[in-house]
């Protein structure tokens, strides 16, 4: 009954009638619980991939704008076991992805910046990411 309902057109409708809002995260819901289950577990793994991938993001960042090891690994773990954070790894909504997506554009942002020769691509990059995170979130 639910792999009847899990189609794709079906996820686009339900999203268009919802006013669109986080089409992004809804397409990519649809595939992973079409690849791993529907059950609790899974579908909110899904949260806690884009929660991790965003402690690895932040370390990231801030070791391209401090260059101190002790610096970044204090922000990652800051981020990790802040409670909003951890609250927002817990449960099957949007928030994840879209921090994660949200760090990306500023990593993007930064790389940009700082580069004295602004190539199109770099440009292309923020503008596909950061308009990726506002298509997950509204």
């Amino acid at each position: 009954m639910v792999e009847e309902k899990n189609r794709f057109q079906d996820v686009v409708r339900a999203t268009v009638a919802d006013n669109g809002n986080a089409f992004l995260y809804n397409v990519v819901l649809h595939y992973w619980t079409n690849t791993f289950g529907t059950s609790d577990f899974s579908v909110r793994f899904l949260s806690v991939m884009f929660a991790l991938v965003s402690v690895l993001l932040v370390f990231q960042l801030t070791s391209r704008l401090t260059c101190n090891e002790t610096v970044s690994l204090t922000a990652a773990a800051l981020f990790a076991l802040h409670p909003l954070m951890i609250g927002i790894a817990q449960i099957n909504r949007t928030n994840s992805m879209t921090t994660m997506l949200g760090i990306v554009s500023t990593i993007l942002l930064v790389e940009l910046l700082s580069h004295e020769k602004r190539l199109r691509l770099r440009y292309a990059a923020y503008g596909l990411v950061t308009g990726l995170a506002f298509l997950g979130h509204y």
